[in-house]
């Protein structure tokens, strides 16, 4: 029988993964911190306290799923934070994937980040030299290159997959608040966003990853690293009049407003964020996420699996449109 040890069960990708296992003769081994969740009787599950993780052996009928991450924040309470997210991001990485290079494991899945890359807007193809501007990049960035230190030697098969923002049902983040957003009507002043932005239905993500799990890349590469995404991206503007039109029907939801008076609102407001340490509904970050272009090349990926992405933008936003529909009085 396969068996998976999983990091991050209980987050957005973790819990939909588990989702998507259901049924599969596997033995999943969950990692967990100090909480108990609860459990579906419908997976063969053990849960493993990451303290107790050497008494578990990774051996060859094991494939490691490295979901778990400190994630960026805006405010973040951490006395050191530099320190937590090194700790977290590429500390733990580090040792897990040195225990299942040891001990042989058939697999190991690493989800890192494009924030590897840096804000600048931009088309980022694989080979692009890393730029992270915060704690939260740069700590994946260490974990990549910690990773490619031990995949230099053993037999287990090494991908790292820099997801862009991850979108479908759970999801939290930036799709949440337009999803918002658009159930209550408001029109956003998008019309006039013109930069492309990669996104990545989390249906999408686990087909590329019961790729990965089924086959090895045609590289013969030991540590793939490679972009994922929906292969058709899509501007501000388009994403949330498909939202609006699907919650009610007629219009989209957009007007126009000239992007100089965008960006000098979002100045404004980092200046005041600057001032009160405040977080501020409109910033330049904010501004940046509306209309400057953020894509990133996945072709590498599809060529070294032959993997092609089953859901459109269009599927995977209805799929978290229907989610929210069915459970928005309980977000």
């Amino acid at each position: 029988m396969e068996k998976f040890f999983i990091t991050g069960s209980t987050g957005f990708l973790g819990q939909n993964l588990l989702e998507h296992l259901k049924g599969r003769p596997v033995k999943l081994y969950l990692g967990i911190r100090e909480h108990q969740p609860e459990m579906d009787p419908h997976l063969d599950v053990e849960l493993v306290p990451y303290d107790q993780l050497d008494q578990l052996t990774l051996g060859p009928e094991f494939s490691v799923i490295h979901l778990a991450a400190r994630a960026h924040r805006m405010r973040d309470t951490a006395a050191d934070p530099k320190t937590a997210f090194m700790e977290a991001n590429r500390d733990f990485t580090l040792r897990l994937a040195e225990k299942a290079v040891r001990e042989g494991a058939k697999k190991f899945v690493f989800i890192s980040s494009v924030k590897v890359m840096g804000d600048r807007a931009g088309f980022y193809k694989i080979g692009d030299i890393p730029r992270p501007t915060d704690f939260y990049g740069q700590s994946k960035y260490e974990a990549e290159l910690g990773l490619a230190r031990i995949f230099a030697h053993g037999q287990t098969e090494g991908t790292i997959l820099r997801l862009p923002m991850v979108y479908g049902p759970g999801a939290k983040g930036n799709v949440l608040t337009l999803l918002q957003a658009a159930s209550r009507g408001l029109t956003l002043p998008l019309r006039g966003t013109r930069g492309y932005r990669s996104m990545l239905f989390v249906g999408n993500f686990l087909s590329a990853l019961d790729a990965i799990l089924a086959r090895s890349p045609k590289s013969g590469t030991q540590l793939g690293t490679y972009f994922l995404n929906d292969c058709d991206d899509l501007t501000s503007a388009e994403v949330y009049s498909m939202l609006y039109r699907g919650m009610h029907k007629r219009g989209d939801g957009l007007v126009w407003l000239p992007e100089p008076a965008m960006r000098l609102m979002g100045a404004i407001g980092g200046a005041l964020q600057w001032i009160t340490r405040l977080p501020m509904p409109v910033n330049p970050a904010v501004v940046s996420r509306l209309f400057d272009e953020f894509r990133f090349d996945a072709d590498p990926f599809l060529e070294d699996y032959d993997w092609r992405p089953p859901f459109s933008p269009k599927e995977g936003l209805e799929a978290t449109q229907r989610w929210y529909g069915d459970d928005a009085d309980m977000i």
